[in-house]
């Protein structure tokens, strides 16, 4: 089982006096995304910025014991993205993004789900897709997801929640093409493009 954990340190340095790598040390996951790292990185003490059998990664705030996000990995990432491109967020240093292409995966069907599929003689798989929770200031937040459209679950999604506004095409990557240098990444690896847009905000009514 690959297992990713994430949790708002409140301060790195403050967090491990009060045992957080230990917590760290006995789940044992693949992947630990640490926010509000609130220190830049030179002043992080070294046994907190390299962990034994960990590789880290640090994106820090501009200003100092402020926010920041860090990622410790088992096994080294082919590629980490440090920010998106937006001076006004990237200056808090709160984004550091790695993801996998997903699968399709069965829900739990045994005790009242299972009876329930069982008799509207339906099959308990979701269709590969990816979640997303987005907000901005001055608009309305949105949960959604995105889905593969090879995923031959698509048409029968046993919770209902495809939308064909929401299916993609995950493009395969081989050979070093140009989107390989421009990310950075060796091939195999798949892209996916998808745009988001939030509704402004509705006037709240006292």
């Amino acid at each position: 089982m690959f297992r990713i954990v994430t949790l708002n340190a409140n301060g790195i340095r403050s967090a491990a006096t009060k045992g957080m790598f230990r917590w760290i040390k006995r789940v044992d996951p693949d992947i630990v995304c640490l926010q509000e790292v609130k220190a830049h990185e030179v002043d992080i003490p070294a046994p907190l910025r390299a962990r034994t059998g960990l590789h880290s990664f640090f994106h820090c705030a501009q200003k100092k014991g402020y926010s920041g996000a860090a990622l410790y990995s088992k096994k080294r990432p082919r590629r980490v993205e440090l920010g998106f491109g937006n001076a006004e967020f990237d200056a808090e240093g709160r984004y550091v993004l790695r993801t996998v292409r997903p699968v399709h995966y069965a829900i739990p069907d045994d005790g009242p789900v299972g009876r329930m599929l069982r008799a509207a003689n339906r099959h308990p798989w979701r269709p590969a897709h990816i979640h997303f929770v987005i907000s901005a200031d001055g608009c309305e937040p949105v949960t959604t997801h995105i889905f593969d459209d090879s995923d031959p679950y698509l048409a029968s999604d046993t919770v209902f929640a495809v939308k064909e506004s929401l299916i993609c095409r995950f493009i395969r990557h081989d050979t070093r093409d140009a989107a390989a240098a421009r990310f950075g990444i060796e091939p195999p690896f798949d892209t996916v493009e998808f745009d988001f847009v939030l509704a402004p905000s509705r006037e709240r009514v006292p």
